[in-house]
């Protein structure tokens, strides 16, 4: 039975970390049924950060630092093997929240309990050290822990390591560096579907996401993954200016851009604002090639799911 719950609990964390939140609490509730908290104390920590996550997925993140610091409460009274998870994931919450002291001093207080790290809890320290450092090149240090996540195996923090890589790339103005890093990841990303490391830092990466389906060659599935990962509600709150400055379209082009949306055909359009149909024609192309599409419904599609 505790067998079962730990792995009904890893399989919702699975189902969290690919975007799905189907009966999500019903599931959980059913593991925890069946984890014995005294009895079974490294399963039900693997309980505690399936729920965890699955909280900060949906955005309830302070219940989520609850029931991981729950977590760590179970193992400063009797530490064992799996000591680490609930330390190492306060550390990745907290570095959500940008809460870099907390971040910290998760990881400096599970080194005074003094139960050894597996090798990959030792990649995330580093990853937290280098995220709440000021000093040396945290570009050529991430580039680092990427190429060693990759060596290891360790997919899913290669991926969430190179997202944040490509993000600071970005940051930096190497847009078309930044652009082609994330095409990499999503390679993977897609045939896994992993969506929740984009969900997680929605509020940060979505100009990356926006720049790349406007800008890069994608395949068709890397570029319906991320039309559809930017309609999900967590990306809703970016307001509709913020999106068409990414974009860089002209008035003029808002202005047809708008009665597209309201469904004129370009003639009508052409009417509406009583100038040429070739007029209308040009403004169209340059907003094919600022929005990296071919036809007139994948314009219309592409600026739906931008919000402009």
């Amino acid at each position: 039975h505790p067998v079962r719950g730990a792995v009904i609990a890893l399989e919702v964390l699975m189902g969290v970390i690919g975007g799905t939140r189907d009966n999500v609490d019903e599931r959980l509730d059913g593991a925890l049924s069946l984890v014995s908290k005294r009895r079974n104390a490294d399963m039900y920590l693997d309980w505690c950060v399936a729920r965890t996550w699955s909280y900060a997925a949906a955005g309830e993140v302070d219940r989520a630092d609850e029931v991981i610091s729950e977590a760590m409460n179970m193992v400063r009274l009797s530490p064992r093997g799996t000591s680490v998870l609930p330390f190492q994931s306060k550390a990745m919450l907290a570095l959500l929240r940008d809460d870099k002291k907390t971040a910290l001093e998760a990881y400096l207080e599970f080194d005074r309990i003094g139960v050894p790290e597996t090798a990959y809890a030792t990649l995330v320290r580093r990853y937290v050290d280098l995220a709440c450092s000021e000093q040396g090149d945290p570009e050529k240090a991430l580039g680092e822990l990427v190429d060693e996540a990759r060596l290891r195996g360790y997919c899913l923090l290669e991926l969430d390591l190179t997202i944040d890589l490509a993000m600071l790339r970005y940051q930096r103005g190497q847009r078309t560096a930044a652009t082609r890093l994330l095409h990499e990841v999503l390679e993977y990303a897609v045939k896994e579907e992993v969506v929740s490391p984009f969900l997680w830092r929605a509020d940060k990466i979505r100009p990356l996401l926006v720049s790349y389906v406007t800008s890069v060659k994608a395949d068709f599935a890397r570029r319906m993954f991320v039309q559809r990962i930017l309609k999900r509600p967590e990306f809703s709150e970016m307001g509709q200016d913020d999106a068409l400055e990414l974009v860089g379209l002209t008035n003029r082009e808002r202005e047809i851009l708008g009665l597209a949306m309201e469904g004129l055909t370009r003639q009508e359009i052409a009417a509406e604002l009583c100038v040429g149909d070739s007029t209308v024609k040009s403004h169209l192309s340059h907003m094919y090639a600022k929005l990296g599409v071919k036809r007139f419904k994948d314009l219309l599609s592409l600026a739906s799911d931008l919000n402009l």
